[in-house]
């Protein structure tokens, strides 16, 4: 069970993709009754491969063949699995149907921030920002903290339909700082809007804060000010962009910020969750 755990953390797809399905199927052939933490890992990296089929025939299985109950862990994988396939209304279905084993037995862990996580990325992706919301107001009703993905997501969601307004509120109730990459998907809804006015206040709030703009909100605060035909603004804003360009390529380490994931199709699972390395792998 560790090491199908340790090859599902890798981030070398070999060992997600064929190691850790490969060491689970030798525990099958040698009659060694995998455990919760072993379907859970293997069902975890089927997610990361995008194989909601797979993950489904494991889920089944472990429960038909083993009597296993799957734990919160394997339900936020299979929300993630969905994702993948834009199968919304069934991450709900499985959403459900974890606070439902909860309320029957509290011994059972109900939905964390990582399965709210799942559920909202799942429905930003599948342009279901409104349902997403309703999450996001659930889980602080039930005192959960949302962390940094959460808001990210939701940003995510409002910023392909433009609308601003909701993505200022969402930062204001951020229990950390808006990033660069913040402040570009609020300045990207403005742009979708072509409301420059609101763009120019979103870039001067972050230059107050220090917050160091990005090659792509330059850009488009170049094309915001072109569209309302502001020439001096773009102007501007385009040196900008050469200069930021510039100190990239003189810069010895990157110069964007890498640790948020900035891929709006691809939302994978994040840096801050633990895969099963926080079980006692015993089984």
């Amino acid at each position: 069970t560790s090491a199908i755990a340790a090859c599902v953390r890798s981030k070398d797809k070999y060992m997600v993709s064929v190691k850790a399905h490969s060491i689970f199927r030798d525990m099958i052939n040698k009659q060694i009754s995998p455990g919760v933490v072993a379907y859970g890992a293997i069902i975890h990296a089927c997610a990361k491969e995008k194989n909601l089929q797979r993950a489904l025939v494991l889920f089944e299985e472990m429960q038909r063949n083993h009597g296993l109950q799957p734990d919160v862990a394997i339900y936020t994988s299979l929300i993630k699995a969905t994702a993948h396939q834009g199968d919304w209304e069934r991450a709900i279905e499985f959403f459900k149907e974890l606070e439902h084993l909860n309320e029957e037995d509290p011994s059972q862990l109900g939905p964390n921030v990582f399965t709210y996580n799942a559920l909202i990325t799942t429905l930003t992706n599948c342009r279901q920002s409104d349902r997403a919301m309703d999450y996001y107001e659930d889980m602080k009703s039930k005192v959960i903290s949302p962390d940094k993905v959460t808001y990210d997501r939701l940003i995510q969601g409002y910023e392909v339909r433009g609308e601003w307004e909701v993505i200022m509120k969402i930062m204001s109730e951020m229990n950390e700082n808006p990033t660069a990459i913040t402040y570009q998907r609020a300045i990207s809804a403005c742009q979708v809007k072509n409301d420059w006015k609101q763009a120019i206040k979103f870039y001067e709030e972050m230059t107050e804060r220090g917050v160091h703009p990005r090659e792509n909100t330059y850009l488009a605060l170049y094309d915001i000010c072109l569209e309302a035909n502001l020439p001096e603004a773009a102007s501007e804003f385009y040196n900008y962009l050469r200069q930021s360009t510039e100190d990239m390529d003189k810069a010895t380490v990157p110069f964007l910020e890498v640790d948020e994931e900035d891929d709006f199709d691809d939302p994978e699972p994040l840096e801050s969750e633990p895969v099963y390395e926080d079980y006692d792998a015993t089984n």
